[in-house]
């Protein structure tokens, strides 16, 4: 699992018929062959940085915490901030001169459905402590217009405290990330 987020191509030059071959139906390779075993054994040498996601996820929180104490220096603002009972960060929680809660959730690719709910409980961990928030940002690379269609429909729910939810998603890219 830590190098789930790695891929890569291989590109072999045109070879010889029979050279690194394949098994029967060609759908995979033929690990009998020792010429494979050469290759994936070099290819172990070069393995990719550990938990990558993490680490960049970590320091996008850090960047955006940091553009937020310099621009806002009088508000509250805090990366992983815990809420329910068990342990769960939200990514970026910031409190402003007047009191308005506004949390952010973090990620480097496209935006999931997962992402919107996981935004959602930290809404409701909030409102259940009474800190309801008056804004949740998603803030992805990219979103699908299905994702943003969910995140309006949530906003009609009602909260644990009887409003409505406020949760946007954004592209990193519109607020310089």
């Amino acid at each position: 699992s830590d190098f789930n987020d790695f891929a890569g191509e291989l590109i072999i030059p045109e070879l010889p018929r029979g050279v690194l071959s394949t098994v029967n139906n060609k759908t995979d390779f033929n690990l009998d062959d020792q010429a494979w075993q050469v290759i994936f054994d070099r290819l172990a040498d070069f393995k990719p940085p550990r938990r990558q996601r993490e680490k960049s996820e970590m320091q996008l929180r850090k960047k955006w915490v940091d553009m937020l104490k310099a621009t806002n220096p009088d508000e509250t603002t805090m990366d992983e901030k815990t809420v329910w009972y068990n342990g769960v960060r939200i990514d970026v929680f910031r409190k402003t001169r007047d009191g308005k809660i506004i949390i952010y959730e973090l990620k480097g690719g496209s935006a999931t459905a997962l992402n919107v709910y996981q935004l959602k409980m930290y809404w409701d961990g909030l409102a259940i402590q009474n800190e309801e928030p008056a804004e949740g940002v998603l803030l992805v690379e990219d979103f699908s217009t299905t994702v943003e269609e969910m995140v309006n429909k949530i906003n009609t729910f009602i909260t644990p405290t009887g409003h409505n939810y406020n949760l946007k998603v954004e592209k990193l890219s519109n607020r310089n990330l």
